[in-house]
């Protein structure tokens, strides 16, 4: 009996060795699909942070723009002010939740030589500048997107997004991580520059407002439109055709495109010498950021 059920035992177990081994591999390569995407959902809720921080910012310009101090702008700057407050205040609830997972510590950042990429040191920063009463600058406006827009390469960085294999989802992040932020970060210079051709309206100010236009209407709403539309077509093959990618992109997509045509071809008249009020430039290049911040939500 002993050696019956010995042979048994030892039967059973050439079977069961095996089949526990495949279940353990099986069962490691799904934890790995698991933090994959959980990494990926980390970085998103991150990202959606600071992309609203990056538009109260580039509003905080906006209105800026229109005043020479503080007290000249009231309520207005002032609002514009408690945006980016809050904005920040959202940025540092999600570094709480995701920070060390998204690798925004010292370790994490020194290696990537982004040491000063932390919500702290960009928020001290930006109320260095405007604590001191006085207006910001275009160039401390232009360093705080360029800080924002370091920390959004991170997060694509730390969180998987950009490693994306497929040819759908690729293309999104391609909009979502690089398109779309460089289009904000351009509104603000192109916002800035309209403002002082009211003062400086020499050909080469107006050349240099000609040229960003350009490179809006080619480097980034032809390729944001571009990369949407590509995921779209590549959509059914990749786990089959999404019920919701194209319903809920196209609306705000046509909405970032037709906002942007309008600030671009308004650019272009100024460019070529027509007066177009401050207020009326702000408000279509506001527009259109606000519209690439909801393509990119």
């Amino acid at each position: 009996f002993r050696s019956v059920g010995a042979k048994i035992f030892w039967v059973a177990a050439s079977f069961v060795l095996p089949i526990a081994v495949l279940l353990w591999l099986m069962v490691d390569g799904l934890n790995g699909y698991i933090h994959f995407a959980q990494t990926e959902v980390r970085g998103g809720e991150y990202q959606a942070a600071l992309e609203k921080l990056l538009e109260a910012v580039l509003d905080h310009q906006g209105a800026s723009l229109t005043c020479s101090h503080p007290a000249e702008c009231g309520d207005k700057l002032k609002d514009a002010a408690a945006a980016v407050d809050q904005g920040f205040a959202a940025v540092k609830s999600a570094d709480a939740k995701h920070g060390v997972a998204l690798q925004f510590t010292a370790d994490g950042l020194a290696k990537r030589n982004r040491q000063t990429l932390t919500v702290d040191q960009v928020e001290r920063r930006w109320k260095a500048v405007i604590g001191t009463g006085l207006v910001p600058d275009g160039a401390a406006y232009a360093a705080t997107v360029a800080e924002l827009r370091g920390m959004i390469t991170h997060v694509g960085d730390t969180s998987n997004l950009i490693l994306d294999p497929d040819l759908d989802s690729y293309y999104l992040m391609d909009v979502t991580l690089l398109a779309l932020p460089q289009t904000q970060d351009r509104m603000g210079r192109m916002r800035a520059m309209a403002a002082a051709l009211h003062s400086d309206a020499s050909p080469a100010k107006r050349q240099a407002l000609a040229v960003e236009a350009a490179l809006m209407q080619q480097a980034d709403l032809d390729r944001a439109v571009g990369s949407v539309q590509t995921s779209f077509n590549e959509d059914a093959n990749f786990y089959g055709v999404s019920p919701t990618l194209k319903r809920n992109l196209t609306g705000p997509l046509e909405k970032y495109k037709q906002t942007s045509e309008a600030l671009i071809a308004m650019a272009r008249r100024m460019a070529d010498g027509e007066s177009v009020p401050p207020a009326e430039f702000a408000a279509a290049d506001a527009n259109a950021d606000r519209k690439s911040t909801r393509l990119n939500s």
